[in-house]
């Protein structure tokens, strides 16, 4: 993303995202866009996030956050990594003791 920021290929260094439920291994489930978003692919207004400076996570796409349990915050804010080529989620153990 930098690299294409940087030569120009992209005018803003944004990644959109979208993934979609299927019925079969063979069907089309997702896109990237790289230098903005595809606005037919969300409702509403979306809310961006800043890439974290917080060591590890600001080694890959990470970001800071806050882990809510209904309305009990149980992990202020941390850094995280946004991870699209899983579905897996890793939760500090501190903020799962506290539940």
């Amino acid at each position: 993303m930098n690299n294409l920021f940087l030569q120009g290929s992209i005018k803003v260094p944004t990644l959109g995202i979208f993934f979609a439920p299927t019925s079969s291994q063979s069907d089309t489930n997702g896109e990237l866009t790289f230098g903005g978003i595809d606005p037919t692919k969300y409702l509403g207004p979306i809310k961006y996030t800043p890439i974290t400076s917080t060591f590890p996570s600001s080694e890959f796409w990470g970001i800071n956050q806050e882990i809510l349990y209904g309305n009990t915050n149980i992990l202020n804010v941390t850094a995280g990594i946004v991870d699209t080529g899983t579905t897996l989620v890793l939760i500090a153990t501190s903020a799962l003791l506290g539940c």
